[in-house]
């Protein structure tokens, strides 16, 4: 959990340490920065393929002057705002699937519960039921194709309200 502005915004340490090494590795000459030619690399390193226009109007959102460089905070920043349009839906449809191997189109507590074990992961099924819950917006007791996608987005954007509908 980071502190940024003092408002709590909740990374995986795996995303942040992921960043952090990303950075480091083209901050070739350990100062502390990046200039827009590194950035467009880190970016392409972290799945983010931006045309080179786009890498420049983002630098630019962050800096006066293409000349200037970014420190870690900034890159964090933009990094983090743009890190779950790495994947596409073909993607989340293959992770998908690990979750539904019988082509059902949704996702049960049983193929929930198989999966964890498959992993090596011993949770019950009260946490399991609540994961569901958390994910099942039409309330039939499964999570469908659409559900889980909206559940992967919310966290790769790592917004908790992202599917909120902002009449509620």
């Amino acid at each position: 959990m980071l502190i940024k502005d003092n408002i709590n915004i909740s990374i995986n340490e795996d995303v942040e340490k992921e960043l952090y090494e990303c950075f480091s590795l083209f901050d070739t000459n350990k100062c502390g920065y990046i200039d827009i030619r590194e950035f467009y690399f880190a970016l392409k390193s972290l799945g983010l393929n931006f045309k080179k226009e786009q890498v420049k109007n983002i630098f630019l959102d962050i800096k006066k002057d293409i000349d200037e460089k970014l420190n870690f905070d900034e890159f964090f920043d933009i990094a983090t705002k743009y890190l779950h349009t790495r994947y596409n839906d073909d993607e989340m449809d293959q992770m998908f699937s690990l979750f539904d191997p019988n082509d059902t189109g949704k996702i049960t507590l049983q193929a929930l519960r198989k999966v964890c074990t498959d992993i090596g992961e011993n949770i019950s099924d009260t946490e399991l039921n609540n994961m569901i819950h958390f994910a099942d917006k039409n309330n039939d007791k499964v999570i469908d194709k659409n559900e889980f996608k909206k559940v992967l987005l919310c966290s790769w954007k790592n917004d908790p309200l992202s599917d909120v509908d902002s009449d509620s």
